[in-house]
């Protein structure tokens, strides 16, 4: 069953297996159930429930025993009733029937909304015909058209009103330069630049120019266009007696049909216009001498002391304008009505008021038309007395009525009776009272309108035909009132003016209709359509009436179908059905059709009626709406990881979870949306769950999303290693009410870190061996070395005549490179295995160290040094490895500088992401990189014939920048200079 909850009543929508249409509210199980609305209530056995063992509907038929309600829920947020089951034994349903029950839940919604944004849309699609035909007078009324040109093509498009200013035929042909053309030889290159700068530029233009017509007159026309996509579209104005302000003046009091007057507050001079004096029946000449006085002897003698009253008020200041409605006696003797309206708009020196300006517009015509209302009001409300006919009203807000006269003299009571919706249908005949229930609820859901016959039972107890009818009025798209009336049809004349009425009533519902609308007598033959499906088919009326079937909107592929359904229709059937409908030219539309017979008294057909709707919008929004739905499912799928929404409630409470979560956790997605059967917080190992809601708070607190690593149990009862990145989803008042994010499975890379770690402690101890090892290498070489050395000395001690023999200058020479090479090695080991822990170092600080240290260095060798490193960037590094890089960059600019030019070091630092670039860039002697670009940082390696050159300072130099996790690269060109660039981290 699908049920609606009111103030005091259940009403059921549509049931199966339950003959009753309504209950009380206090004995509704639906009431308790729209007090969680987001959540099923389920009563297994009502008669073990404290709440309801006693319940009427338990204890007695219908025996509900068993009950499941699925609320209902508008998309506002708003429980509108439920979706519900019930049996007369106990059940217990399973998680897939309680799935099941939701989806169908789910789908009435829909359903709802989805008829509900239907009447709005076709308001809204009134309300643009509406506007385009304003939009059309207006523009023969200005004398405006509008224009088109494609700029592919230069083919032009005028509307009607542009052909009718350039005096032309509406059949000529025109394209850019025929329409160009027709302007004023000193306008031509004036509307041609501002139609190219537009097409080229998109610059709009406005402009006013001279035009020659097809007839050579002169005009003078207002252009304006702009660039949409590949076309000019614009307007086009005569606006050749608006170029003079006093005629448009003139235009203006004309075309208002107002008089206007003009009175000195300070001396009484007063000036009146033609039309103030022929108000009244009086030509300027006869009022003369015009003044003040003249309208206080015209105006009424009961209407003065307000005037006077005003005028007071607007000279004070008290109100902005003078505005009052008074009578004026005119020349032939009988009162004429104005609408006297005025403002002071100048003031003298000293802040008094000095002219006043207003008008008079003669409102006789809407005064007598107030007086025809109030006789109409008087004489229908006579009329419904005679016709013992009553109007009513129910506003759907407050659930207030109102009741005419009449109403309560059909109903005999009192003026005084309380005429409650429920006090009104209890009057109705048992038989009936679903009837007009079910009728008042479809107009108020499905905004349209009921009629309906029922018996009735007066106070009196009287028994009476009724015919009650209702039509609902729409704010805003909701139906906010209900409006109606309510006849006595018990008598057979009054029956044939209720007929009458409503045949009256039909008429105007057709035309007013947005649906197409087609009537048919029994013959086949077409008798009456309305102007929606002519409109709707581009047919004309007299191109439809007097048709038989086959009608020109009918496709002869559908004629099947159609036969089918009047067939049904003849049967007493109801039915809808789609057709794909035929325009005039030739374009074919799918529509809604339903089809419906009227009869006479005695059930005999007299003709057929086809309500048709276009849902060429409806057809077009479910494609884009599958599509878009395919498309967001199949991205959700194909994301390596879970994605989710839940509610932001101390469970996390999941509304939605992607199926990739039975991979990760080996539980399906149905068991945890909702928490059905576990929440996916109660799977975070224990030791993690107090840092992953703290971390979860945090970033909502900061209005930031939140990443963290956790573990997660597995339904088999292992843990997996996750990651997840989420964030606060805020409702309209800022409150965030759901938690969006991904969880990704990162299980092996946790692995590969601790075979990483594990693979590090390895490395380290291999790396102590290798450096003790070194260290031992290093001293033995040392230490013979210098023993070679200490003997070669005592030789040349004790037999100083040997040193001029070449073995032993050989010998000595041998063993001072040995000694230099273990020197030098010895270095190198010291930067490949003497690593410190990286600081964070400010690169200026040690720059201008060196630069310091140097100061005499670079003066004798007349080097200009630019250190361009801001004091703000910092590196990361070791500060004695740092400090030997840029003492070692300084002094190779000053050993390779040119002495052909002022030599130049230049120092300078770019930042990128996570890395600072150091340049070092001179204009030295260079390096053929060509020549040597390969062997540039190898030991020993020298490329100029310097008597200081060794070949270890870049080498030196690469191995201290990797060692920190930095990069060199050189740029060089000969004779021109060379550029090292440092990368270092931040």
């Amino acid at each position: 069953m699908i049920s609606l909850i009111t103030e005091d009543k259940q009403w059921f929508l549509s049931h199966h297996g339950l003959e009753a249409r309504e209950t009380p509210k206090e004995y509704a199980f639906c009431a308790h159930a729209i007090n969680t609305p987001n959540e099923p209530f389920i009563i297994e056995d009502a008669r073990k429930d404290r709440r309801f063992h006693d319940n009427p509907l338990t204890a007695g038929p219908p025996d509900v025993i068993f009950y499941a309600g699925i609320p209902l829920v508008s998309s506002s947020g708003y429980p509108l009733g439920t979706l519900c089951a019930i049996d007369d034994r106990p059940k217990k349903l399973s998680d897939n029937q309680i799935a099941e029950l939701k989806k169908l839940a789910k789908l009435c919604v829909e359903l709802f909304e989805k008829r509900k944004n239907e009447f709005k849309n076709n308001a809204l699609l009134a309300e643009l015909n509406d506007k385009n035909e304003l939009l059309k007078e207006t523009q023969d009324i200005h004398q405006i058209g509008n224009w088109e040109l494609d700029i592919h093509s230069n083919q032009v498009k005028w509307s009607d009103q542009v052909y009718e200013i350039h005096e032309v035929d509406i059949a000529l042909d025109i394209n850019k330069l025929t329409g160009i053309n027709f302007y004023h030889p000193d306008y031509r290159d004036k509307i041609s630049r501002a139609i190219e700068n537009c097409i080229l530029n998109g610059q709009p233009f406005d402009m006013e120019c001279l035009l020659i017509t097809a007839k050579r007159n002169q005009k003078w026309v207002r252009a304006t266009g702009r660039k949409v996509n590949q076309k000019l579209v614009g307007s086009f104005q005569d606006i050749t007696e608006i170029k003079s302000s006093n005629y448009k003046q003139k235009l203006i009091l004309e075309g208002t049909n107002v008089g206007t007057w003009e009175w000195n507050v300070q001396t009484g001079e007063t000036i009146y216009n033609d039309r103030w004096a022929e108000i009244v029946g009086y030509t300027l000449e006869e009022l003369a001498p015009i003044s003040i006085e003249r309208w206080i002897e015209l105006v009424h003698p009961d209407d003065l002391e307000e005037s006077e009253k005003r005028l007071n008020a607007c000279i004070e200041g008290k109100s902005e304008f003078y505005e009052l409605e008074a009578r004026m006696k005119h020349k032939d003797g009988y009162w004429v009505w104005v609408y006297d309206r005025g403002k002071v708009l100048e003031w003298t020196e000293d802040g008094k008021p000095l002219w006043m300006y207003g008008t008079h517009q003669d409102i006789s015509g809407r005064k007598r038309a107030e007086e025809e209302i109030k006789r109409t009001n008087l004489l229908l409300e006579a009329a419904q007395q005679i016709a013992k006919m009553g109007a009513w009203e129910i506003d759907t807000v407050t659930n207030a009525t109102f009741w005419t006269e009449e109403v309560y003299k059909i109903h005999e009571v009192d003026s005084d009776f309380d005429h409650n919706m429920t006090n009104a249908i209890d009057f109705f005949h048992p038989d009936y009272r679903p009837i007009l229930t079910e009728a008042i609820s479809n107009s108020i859901l499905n905004q349209i309108p009921f009629d309906v016959k029922c018996k009735f039972i007066t106070a009196k107890n009287d028994l009476r035909w009724v015919r009650s009818s209702g039509y609902p009025i729409l704010k805003e798209g909701k139906v906010v009132k209900l409006i109606g009336m309510f006849r006595d049809i018990t008598e057979e004349e009054d029956a044939k003016e209720a007929i009458i009425r409503e045949q009256a009533f039909s008429k105007q519902l057709l035309e007013n209709m947005a649906d197409g609308f087609s009537v048919v007598d029994t013959y086949g033959k077409q008798i009456g359509v309305n102007k929606a499906l002519l409109e709707m088919t581009g047919f004309s009326e007299e191109e439809l009436i007097g048709q038989t079937a086959p009608y020109p909107y009918w496709p002869a592929e559908e004629m099947d179908k159609i036969g089918v359904a009047f067939r049904q229709a003849l049967a007493g059937v109801k039915n809808s059905f789609e057709l794909i409908l035929q325009k005039k030219n030739g374009q074919r539309f799918p529509a809604l059709v339903s089809l419906g017979i009227l009869k006479d008294e005695n059930g005999k057909p007299i003709s057929y009626f086809a309500n048709i709707k276009d849902i060429s919008y409806f057809k077009e929004a479910e494609m884009a709406i599958i599509q878009s739905k395919e498309q967001y499912q199949s991205l959700v799928q194909n994301i390596p990881g879970i994605t989710y929404r839940c509610k932001n409630d101390k469970d996390w409470t999941n509304l939605y979870i992607s199926n990739q979560v039975d991979s990760i956790t080996g539980y399906h997605a149905e068991e945890l949306i909702g928490n059905a059967k576990i929440s996916y917080g109660m799977l975070i190992h224990p030791d993690d769950q107090e840092k992953v809601a703290e971390v979860v708070s945090t970033g909502l607190a900061n209005n930031n999303s939140w990443e963290m690593e956790y573990r997660i149990q597995h339904k088999d009862g292992f843990y997996r290693w996750a990651y997840e990145k989420g964030t606060g989803v805020k409702n309209k008042q800022g409150e965030i009410i759901y938690l969006d994010g991904f969880v990704l499975d990162i299980t092996d890379r946790k692995k590969d870190e601790e075979e990483i770690k594990s693979l590090l402690i390895i490395t380290r101890e291999q790396n102590n061996r290798l450096k003790n090892f070194a260290h031992i290498v290093s001293h033995n070489l040392r230490s013979h070395s210098s023993g070679i050395y200490g003997l070669l000395e005592l030789l040349h001690f004790e037999k100083p005549e040997f040193a001029d023999f070449e073995i032993i200058k050989l010998l000595k020479s041998g063993t001072e490179s040995l000694k230099k090479t273990v020197e030098d090695l010895t270095e190198i080991v010291k930067v490949n295995l003497n690593m410190e822990e990286l600081q964070e170092i400010q690169l200026v600080d040690i720059i201008c160290k060196n630069i310091n240290s140097m100061s005499s260095q670079i003066s004798i060798e007349k080097i200009k040094i630019i250190n361009e490193v801001s004091e703000k960037v910092k590196v990361k590094g070791v500060a004695a490895y740092i400090d030997s890089i840029v003492l070692n960059m300084i002094t190779n600019a000053i050993k390779y500088k040119s002495e052909s030019r002022d030599a130049t070091l230049r120092i300078f630092c770019e930042e990128e992401y996570s890395f600072v670039h150091l340049y070092f860039q001179d204009n030295g002697l260079g390096i053929d990189l060509k020549k040597h670009g390969d062997k540039l940082f190898g030991l020993y390696k020298t490329f100029h014939n310097h008597h200081d050159s060794r070949g270890l300072g870049l080498f030196m130099t690469k191995n201290q920048v990797e060692s920190i996790g930095g990069k060199i690269s050189v740029e060089s060109e000969v004779n021109i200079g060379t550029t090292f660039k440092i990368t270092f981290k931040k």
